[in-house]
């Protein structure tokens, strides 16, 4: 069965993101998802949504969205719903992700509620020094 999935720049859109994601809560059970420069809208927040909140058989442990199409309101809104629905995560990485520094806020409040995060990866998002402050 297949736990890890990696999609680097395939060409993917955010229907086709959201579509795969739809298929995939079907038939696989993923720990893990490597998404890298595609694009990653509202659509495929969405079809993101249950993947996260999946408790069996077991839960997405690993997220990892990079040099992705989007825009920092989408990232804002994951992180909204990570707080919201209280998901648990291993490892986060949104990397060259144009984190808005207001949402670095909600990433300091994530690693503080979320006890089993170990990794931490918002490298490339171009923020000043000042903005990663929230997270000491």
């Amino acid at each position: 069965m297949v736990h890890t999935i990696f999609l680097e720049k395939c060409g993917i859109d955010d229907d086709e993101f959201s579509e795969l994601l739809d298929g995939m809560m079907q038939i696989l059970r993923l720990e893990k998802i490597y998404y890298k420069s595609n694009v990653f809208g509202p659509m495929s927040l969405e079809a993101l949504k249950p993947v996260l909140y999946r408790q069996i058989p077991k839960p997405l442990q690993v997220l990892r969205l990079v040099n992705c199409t989007t825009n920092g309101a989408i990232v804002n809104d994951l992180l909204q719903y990570l707080l919201d629905e209280d998901v648990c995560l291993v490892s986060l990485g949104l990397v060259d992700m144009q984190i808005l520094e207001p949402t670095m806020e909600k990433i300091a409040k994530f690693v503080t509620v979320n006890r089993s995060l170990e990794v931490l990866d918002l490298s490339w998002n171009d923020l000043t020094p000042k903005a990663y402050l929230p997270l000491v």
